[in-house]
């Protein structure tokens, strides 16, 4: 049981890690294309912007369903682990109170892209918190 929650796990890691990286990598094509646009060039655009736009969700969709699947496999291979915490040291001694507000931040976690696209129609423009996160990974 440990072997297939940590293979799941692992690769859960990588698609997040691959779809984060896209989405950072996006984000600082998007300020050079923007950068570019104001100067006249001949060259043409190698992709649509509505096919980039479908992409991006892609891997927001992807980012947050694979976070939340990585929480799932942390908080089940906790839940299989016998706990090493001596009797009456812990505040909260049940490992299933302790580990329960994990459920509803999973159902949060993979409900963002939702949050982003409602944002988007009603606005026309991109989540103003999707834009600073990338940001921020894009200047690091």
């Amino acid at each position: 049981m440990f072997d297939s929650l940590h293979v799941a796990m692992f690769g859960s890691l990588l698609i997040l890690a691959a779809s984060i990286l896209f989405l950072i990598q996006t984000a600082d094509s998007n300020s050079a294309a923007e950068i570019k646009a104001r100067e006249p060039t001949a060259e043409p655009a190698p992709s649509s912007p509505e096919a980039e736009h479908k992409y991006i969700h892609y891997a927001l969709w992807s980012a947050s369903t694979t976070l939340a699947l990585v929480l799932a496999c942390m908080t089940s291979i906790a839940l299989l682990n016998q706990s090493l915490d001596k009797p009456k040291t812990l505040l909260i001694n049940s490992r299933w109170i302790r580990l329960a507000p994990r459920i509803p931040a999973m159902a949060a976690i993979v409900c963002l892209p939702l949050l982003a696209v409602s944002m988007e129609q009603e606005t026309g423009a991109e989540a103003p918190w999707l834009s600073c996160i990338l940001s921020s990974f894009g200047n690091g």
